[in-house]
């Protein structure tokens, strides 16, 4: 019996945007090294008939920030055991010498028996070393509601940005609201 598997597609009116195409390809360069139980595996990058799509485990399941709008207080009892499978999962990029860049609820998904997956690698960047971590600025992208200081600010990041949009999610996992908007 084939695995099932989920495509991730760029719509039509988008196919041929640059930009998009490159955060497609951005993210199947940083999630195919990604071989764990709380990260979303994806497979392939490819383009059929001028759409780009990735070939994605198929994982059927609603994101953290849906359980929350859902109601807190259902969620409780099962809050420890997300935020410790959500926190393996992105030490787990980490190990890897990834950065998410883009921690956010909406980028947890949650089974209903509590397995967790950690999805969206389109901002991911390998961490940064040497002179590029000194003086490496980037264009700055992410949730601003989640992004911590330094990557607000176009600065260097290594995962310690990550480790802050992770505090942000599961604050708003437990008060039902970013800390900031």
């Amino acid at each position: 019996l084939a695995e099932r598997r989920a495509c991730k597609l760029i719509v039509t009116q988008y196919a041929k945007d640059k930009e998009q195409v490159a955060l497609m390809r951005q993210e199947f360069t940083a999630a195919k090294e990604m071989h764990h139980k709380h990260v979303i595996r994806v497979f392939e990058f490819n383009v059929d008939k001028e759409v780009p799509f990735l070939a994605m485990e198929y994982f059927p399941s609603v994101n953290l920030k849906q359980l929350v709008l859902q109601g807190r207080v259902a969620l409780e009892p099962r809050m420890l055991k997300i935020i410790e499978r959500a926190a393996i999962g992105l030490g787990h990029v980490h190990e890897q010498g990834w950065m998410q860049r883009d921690i956010k609820p909406d980028n947890f998904l949650i089974c209903p028996e509590d397995d967790v997956k950690l999805i969206d690698f389109a901002l991911a960047e390998k961490k940064k070393t040497g002179l590029a971590k000194l003086f490496g600025r980037g264009k700055v992208q992410g949730t601003r509601s989640y992004m911590s200081p330094e990557q607000i600010r176009g600065q260097a990041l290594d995962q310690c940005a990550d480790i802050y949009s992770f505090g942000c999610t599961i604050f708003e996992a437990l008060a039902g609201r970013a800390p900031f908007a």
